[in-house]
């Protein structure tokens, strides 16, 4: 019996092993990732306290009194892992605390007669930080994808599990006649922790799928040259806020903004410059608008702002101050000066048949200001309702505003 009992721990040794080399593969894999050197970590240093414990059996005592700050320090880079990949990066009381716990392991095996006080505090400590890390993700469902949430959830179950069995395990050695062997107590140590390593290595793979999906996706929606919505993302969630106005006639503005002269500044100082323009008006976009308000770039020098549950009067004090951002932008050395930009400010006041009829007619009375901003000399913000008392022949076209 014994003999089988020490063929599962060697075993557990080839695991554990193997193990740690596919991590160190994956830790060098996963250098540029915060979240992938988080998670990767805190297995490495699973495998490594695994592999501590183990060896103890015939190596020197100090193994056992690191294994437990291997444990406590995986455990506490687990819970950044899961938590950075959720957007939610651990606030620096929760390094503090991490600190703290690890010297908590260190100060016992340094006082405790033995390893077993170390071992104990270890196991007690990363069984809280396990606790902590799920109560997390139970807290954000919504951090997760419906795919990787469970295996995620469980991999932390398993964690959880795994410190219990191991203390369990660790307390019933140092009774006078413990009920297990204490091979099989080292089995009950090391087994459910192998089985959390390979659970939380299937939910990191699984999150980082969704998240490359997510990222794909994301860089689908974003204009690659400013960082803002682009049109085709743009006129989808317009849509779906004109839908919202429909039935529930909350406000809506929108912002169509326009660079002026832009086909001067590209001929004149070449498409780099005009693109280090477009850059910077990007950023004066997302800088300026608030958190619910959607800013995108809808075509070349043309940009969009559309706000829900803004008045026109309101969007009209956003649109100043997007105004003033891009007056403070440097025009290139040779031209001089700063940039300019026409703006056309519009609300949507009546409901149409449909969330595109509905976005169509309020991008169209925005145009048709900017365009009259346009006419009145450029650099100034018109409202459309300025324009609803002009009979439409005196209304200016596009390309006759252009000039």
């Amino acid at each position: 019996m014994q003999s089988d009992e020490g063929t599962a721990v060697m075993a557990l040794l080839v695991l554990f092993t193997a193990t740690q080399i596919i991590l160190a593969a994956l830790m060098l894999a996963l250098r540029q990732s915060a979240v992938g050197r988080a998670w990767v970590a805190g297995q490495v240093l699973a495998c490594a306290a695994g592999l501590l414990v183990i060896d103890a059996r015939g190596g020197p005592a100090w193994f056992l009194l690191v294994a437990p700050a291997l444990g406590v320090a995986a455990q506490l880079l687990t819970h950044r892992g899961v938590s950075l990949t959720g957007g939610h990066p651990s606030a620096p009381a929760r390094l503090t605390a991490g600190v703290l716990a690890i010297s908590a392991v260190l100060a016992a095996a340094a006082l405790g007669s033995g390893s077993r006080p170390a071992e104990v505090t270890g196991y007690v400590v990363a069984a809280i930080t396990a606790c902590f890390t799920l109560a997390c993700q139970l807290q954000r469902p919504l951090a997760l994808t419906r795919r990787s949430r469970p295996l995620v959830l469980a991999a932390c179950g398993l964690q959880l599990l795994a410190q219990c069995c191991g203390l369990y395990a660790v307390l019933e050695a140092g009774t006078p006649m413990p009920a297990l062997s204490a091979e099989a107590l080292l089995q009950l140590r090391l087994l459910p922790a192998f089985v959390a390593i390979l659970a939380g290595l299937a939910g990191f793979t699984l999150m980082t799928m969704d998240a490359m999906l997510a990222e794909q996706e994301k860089q689908a929606r974003l204009d690659a040259l400013t960082g803002l919505l682009n049109r085709g993302a743009m006129d989808g969630a317009a849509m779906v806020l004109a839908a919202e106005f429909n039935r529930h006639g909350h406000p809506l503005s929108c912002l169509v903004i326009d660079i002026d002269r832009f086909k001067y500044i590209n001929d004149s100082s070449g498409h780099r410059a005009g693109d280090r323009i477009l850059q910077q008006i990007g950023r004066v976009l997302r800088e300026t608008h608030r958190s619910a308000d959607l800013a995108g770039r809808y075509g070349g020098e043309e940009f969009c702002v559309l706000c829900p549950h803004t008045t026109e009067a309101d969007a009209l004090l956003l649109a100043n101050r997007i105004l003033r951002g891009i007056r403070a932008i440097a025009l290139p050395h040779e031209l001089g000066g700063f940039a300019s930009a026409s703006i056309g400010v519009a609300q949507i006041r009546e409901r149409e048949d449909g969330g595109a009829a509905t976005w169509d007619k309020l991008f169209g009375s925005a145009d048709r200001a900017l365009y009259e901003a346009k006419r009145r000399g450029r650099g100034r913000v018109v409202l459309a309702s300025e324009l609803e008392a002009l009979p439409a022949r005196c209304l200016p076209a596009r390309a006759e505003a252009c000039h």
